[in-house]
């Protein structure tokens, strides 16, 4: 008695629109702390270079403003009074005179692209050309 065995057809089943979101889902748990790190390190990057940027800004005003004292392009009247310029402003704070009678003020530059304020020392200087 021989049997035939039937062949039963094998039936294809499509995939559930469950089980499609299923997967996805897992794939995205799975990438999103790989981009998270990255995302995190860039980030970090752009602030550092951000604070390199402003320091860099506030060094070169307090540069020119150390050499426009130095060239003594603002006379010491004007310094009274306070000078005001594109990158910074300087306003008298007080005002000493030495026993020798040299006179000297501490003035305040606010570095207006920063918001910054430096305390600078400034002394008269003796008018050797007369």
């Amino acid at each position: 008695m021989l049997r035939k065995s039937r062949k039963r057809p094998i039936q294809k089943r499509s995939f559930l629109l469950f089980e499609l979101l299923l997967a996805m889902g897992l794939l995205i748990l799975c990438f999103f702390p790989m981009v998270k790190t990255h995302l995190g390190i860039a980030r970090e990057n752009l602030k550092e270079v951000h604070a390199i940027k402003q320091e860099e800004a506030i060094r070169m005003a307090m540069y020119e403003l150390k050499r426009n004292l130095h060239e003594h392009k603002h006379g010491w009247e004007e310094l009274m009074k306070g000078v005001e310029n594109d990158t910074y402003t300087l306003t008298k704070a007080e005002q000493s005179t030495k026993n020798s009678g040299e006179s000297g003020m501490i003035i305040l530059a606010h570095v207006k692209k920063e918001k910054i304020t430096r305390r600078i020392y400034v002394e008269k200087a003796l008018d050797h050309a007369r």
